[in-house]
């Protein structure tokens, strides 16, 4: 059974959390994100769940997972849209990209040069990185104008080709 959600710190220190195989559950109040804060309402928070192990290799590892409801744009019918979004996550934490052919197993890795970290940003970053590229309903139907025929204009270069006639003419 995971602890009761708190509010979520804004740093940690990344080693201390792997290596102590501290446990974490909280909410971020997104609207203190700079990006991500457009996708959401005003109260809206991202619930998390943060993990720091020690695996089989000894390798610290930062794992964990969040849910959230985004309202974006359908592509298709440019409508308003709520996308619920899960998103588990775990990253071999190394301190610069050189240690990153000794990392074992197939985590993804996490360089962390500090011994502190911004858990808002990290976060922020993750829901980034799993928001759909193209967000749409499973089925609509896009707004009856995009169907409708453009008016047929006269070609680009009709002017050109008229006075290159008109110069050929003596």
């Amino acid at each position: 059974m995971r602890p009761l959600a708190t509010q979520a710190p804004q740093f940690i220190d990344p080693w201390n959390f792997a290596q102590g195989r501290k446990t974490l559950c909280a909410t971020l109040p997104l609207c203190d994100t700079q990006e991500v804060k457009q996708w959401v309402k005003k109260d809206d928070v991202v619930s998390f769940h943060i993990k720091g192990m020690i695996d089989e290799y000894r390798q610290p590892h930062l794992m964990g997972s969040f849910a959230l409801t985004l309202t974006l744009q359908c592509q298709r019918c440019l409508n308003a849209m709520q996308w619920p979004l899960e998103h588990e996550f775990d990253y071999v934490l190394i301190r610069d990209e050189t240690q990153e052919d000794k990392v074992e197993g197939n985590s993804e890795t996490l360089i962390c040069t500090e011994n502190t970290m911004d858990l808002v940003w990290f976060l922020e970053e993750e829901i980034l990185l799993a928001m759909p590229m193209i967000a749409k309903h499973d089925n609509c139907l896009p707004p009856a104008h995009v169907n409708e025929k453009l008016p047929s204009s006269e070609h680009p270069f009709a002017a050109l080709k008229e006075m290159m006639k008109s110069k050929e003419q003596p």
